[in-house]
């Protein structure tokens, strides 16, 4: 593979300026993606049991991280509900990453 360094930043620096709450954005193959977010707002007060992200929007949620937590860890706990200011980390294929971004910027 060739590398481009501008180019890819560039496109990475697009994504994140391009849709309101995205921290990080990561191709991680021609067809997969890897996006921390800010919780969107529909998702605070519930827990991914209540959401169903994975059936409902073909996502998997692999890392929340609390805001001002005194644990620096990261956790999922699909019974925990989500608070403002979580930072959701999800892997998806493209597509399904690019639906979830149109919603946040809704």
């Amino acid at each position: 593979r060739i590398v481009f360094p501008e180019a890819d930043i560039a496109m990475k620096m697009g994504r994140t300026r391009a849709y309101n709450g995205v921290q990080q954005y990561m191709e991680f193959s021609d067809d997969t993606a890897i996006v921390e977010i800010d919780v969107p707002k529909q998702w605070i007060g519930k827990n991914l049991l209540e959401l169903d992200v994975r059936k409902r929007l073909n996502i998997n949620v692999i890392t929340v991280r609390r805001k001002n937590s005194p644990k620096k860890g990261i956790s999922v706990d699909p019974k925990a509900n989500f608070k403002e200011g979580d930072l959701v980390t999800v892997i998806g294929e493209n597509s399904a990453i690019q639906k979830l971004l149109e919603r946040l910027r809704a």
